[in-house]
């Protein structure tokens, strides 16, 4: 097993429930344990199905995909999502995932 570290700025820490720390009103994380080789996309999926407030957050509600205004970094590397989403995780990694702003 292998400990990984989730850290949300999304904005609902509240709605994530006893799992999370709420650090702000903007962040929460949260510290798993997962089996060595799990990718980041198989994390996010298995958090989500066993919490509803994370899944809202996180997936469509059609189609459950990823929504695609999130970005990911993991270890204080951005990178595209496909691949970050693809990558098995290593003890120790800390991963962000932020909403993508944009605007002038």
């Amino acid at each position: 097993m292998i400990h990984v570290e989730l850290e949300l700025w999304l904005g609902s820490g509240q709605e994530l429930g006893e799992d999370f720390q709420i650090l702000s009103p903007l962040r929460s994380k949260t510290k798993v344990e997962i089996p060595e080789g799990t990718t980041l996309r198989e994390l996010l999926e298995a958090m989500g199905s066993r919490n509803p407030g994370l899944k809202e957050l996180l997936f469509e509600a059609q189609g459950g995909c990823l929504k695609n205004q999130l970005l990911f970094i993991k270890n204080n590397r951005l990178d595209s999502p496909s691949r970050l989403l693809e990558e098995a995780l290593a003890d120790g990694d800390q991963v962000r995932v932020l909403p993508v702003y944009s605007g002038g």
